[in-house]
């Protein structure tokens, strides 16, 4: 008599991305970086990440993955779909998305994987709004020689915490009147659409 397995739920993939991100931040930076993990989600921070013993300047991770590729023409493309309330959206420089294709077969990340500011994510991944919904769609060619948009926000596993910690230092040294606030941003060329009653 066999055994049925079950598929793994969008929750178990989603924890097992974010165990690999713990690992590859601690390991990639020598263990200069520190994670927390806050109890709940209501800010759309899965991680808190800053350097040890710097406190007060964090930078937060909000992981999206995937488990397989969308075949489009000759080209396999990493799709990623999802949505935020539109009052919960925040784009702002200390806010980021770690986005990796997981391996099922060789249970781990696969390269590359994607280090995305809010800002440009929210901006360029096909945004739209509708009942008060932002929904997303992050798709990237993830060939050798692809030149799409997402091309400069690749990481290799071995980079993503010395990538981390860059983000963290640039950040730092930005003159203060360059450091905006985060604050709810709508995509651009995106309205409110309401349906009437």
């Amino acid at each position: 008599m066999g055994t049925h397995i079950m598929p793994l739920s969008a929750i178990q993939i989603g924890r097992i991305a974010e165990n690999e991100l713990a690992k590859l931040l601690l390991m990639g930076s020598d263990g200069r970086l520190a994670i927390f993990w806050p109890m709940t989600d209501e800010e759309r921070r899965d991680a808190e990440v800053h350097v040890r013993g710097k406190f007060g300047v964090s930078l937060a991770l909000q992981v999206k993955s995937a488990t397989h590729l969308q075949r489009h023409q000759r080209s396999s493309l990493f799709q990623i779909s999802f949505t935020v309330p539109a009052n919960r959206l925040i784009s702002d420089p200390w806010f980021w998305y770690y986005i990796p294709l997981l391996s099922v077969s060789n249970m781990g990340v696969v390269d590359p994987q994607y280090l995305v500011n809010s800002t440009k994510l929210h901006s360029h991944a096909a945004p739209t709004l509708r009942g008060g919904v932002c929904r997303f769609r992050f798709q990237a060619n993830m060939a050798e020689n692809s030149h799409d948009m997402w091309v400069p926000d690749r990481v290799n596993a071995l980079d993503v915490g010395r990538r981390v910690l860059q983000i963290i230092d640039d950040l730092e040294n930005l003159p203060k009147a360059q450091r905006p606030a985060g604050a709810f941003h709508l995509p651009p060329g995106v309205a409110v659409v309401r349906r009437k009653s």
